[in-house]
């Protein structure tokens, strides 16, 4: 008799607004509640003051604008890079255009 073989089956959830895809299934991707990514901006990295939090929503792309009313630092955080953002870094290194699987940051301190 021959053995049976476990197939491997895999499934996969997509969710898209007409401009992204994002694949739910993968391993890089985080379901993230809005308040939490949102509390993460409150306080200013550099001097640890109260900031002011902006947030722009359209589709599924998220951006989260941060401004320091003390020591002039902003940064701005997106969930899904535009293919035109040249400016943003994911994880610290220039970003490759059209992942989609990475939060991205913009760091800098005018004062």
């Amino acid at each position: 008799m021959e053995e049976e073989k476990d197939e491997e089956f895999t499934t996969s959830l997509s969710v898209g607004d007409g401009r992204y895809l994002v694949d739910l299934g993968s391993s890089s991707e985080f379901i993230v509640d809005e308040e939490s990514i949102l509390q993460l901006f409150k306080t200013c990295r550099e001097c640890n003051r109260k900031c002011l939090v902006r947030k722009h929503v359209k589709g599924l792309k998220l951006v989260v604008y941060q401004t320091c009313r003390f020591c002039q630092s902003h940064r701005t955080w997106t969930n899904l890079p535009d293919e035109d953002d040249d400016h943003f870094q994911i994880n610290g290194k220039d970003a490759v255009h059209g992942q989609t699987s990475s939060a991205t940051s913009q760091s800098s301190n005018t004062s």
